[in-house]
C-alpha cells in the first residue's frame, strides 16, 4: 500500500487534502491557445495541450482518475501529471 505524506499548499502553507479529479475528457491548454472545436488528441496536442484522462476511456473507480490535491483555504487544486 502506498504511503501518503502530507502535501503543503504552495500559496498558504496549509495542508492539502488528497482526492481524485473526477472528469471525462478534461484537458489542459496553455494561456493564449484557442479551444479546439473537437477535443481530439490531435487537436489538443496541436495547441500544446494534453488530456488529463486518456480519451475514449471512462474510468469507473475514483482511483482510475488523476490524483488531485485541494487547498480549501486558497480554493486551489493541484493535479500532478
Amino acid at each position: 500500500m502506498e504511503e501518503i505524506h502530507a502535501v503543503r499548499c504552495i500559496w498558504c502553507g496549509g495542508e492539502m487534502e488528497r482526492g481524485s479529479l473526477i472528469c471525462h475528457r478534461t484537458f489542459f491548454l496553455p494561456a493564449g491557445e484557442t479551444i479546439p472545436r473537437f477535443d481530439t488528441a490531435g487537436s489538443v496536442e496541436k495547441r500544446n495541450g494534453f488530456h488529463l484522462v486518456p480519451q475514449n476511456v471512462v474510468p469507473i473507480k475514483p482511483e482510475e482518475f488523476p490524483t488531485a490535491y485541494v487547498c480549501r483555504n486558497c480554493r486551489k487544486i493541484v493535479i500532478p501529471y
